[in-house]
């Protein structure tokens, strides 16, 4: 994975990623799971026990039709900050400074790129990261 992160840890695609995502002072649970010919990320926090289900075909940020069966990498990134990809009318644009305020899953294609899920303002969001 690119070094882009200061503070990241890689894991297989099998593997359980267990952090506070959502900033509650819960630890929560996500795996990346296969239905059908779709696949998606399912988030469970700690608290609640509420399932958060990103990707499998549904709308997400972007995308209208989302799902993670492209990627070959995935992390649990700690760090306070990163950079987004600013695209306008599907021109890349530049890029801008993002915080992150809990820890983030980062998903790539390698040699491709990919972005990150992060809870920010009440809800799960991307931050575009591929060009």
């Amino acid at each position: 994975m690119n070094t882009e992160f200061k503070e990241v840890t890689v894991f297989k695609l099998t593997d359980t990623l267990i952090a506070d995502f959502n900033g509650d002072g819960n630890s929560d649970r996500a795996i990346l799971k296969k239905i059908g010919e779709t696949s998606g990320l399912l988030i469970q926090h700690g608290e609640t026990m509420e399932e958060i289900r990103i990707g499998f075909g549904q709308s997400f940020a972007i995308w209208t039709d989302f799902n993670l069966n492209w990627i070959d990498l995935w992390a649990l990134v700690n760090d306070s900050g990163t950079y987004e990809i600013v695209i306008e009318n599907n021109e890349i644009t530049g890029t801008r400074k993002i915080e992150l305020e809990n820890p983030s899953i980062a998903v790539r294609k390698e040699e491709e790129g990919g972005g990150l899920i992060t809870f920010k303002d009440g809800k799960y969001q991307w931050i575009h990261q591929a060009e």
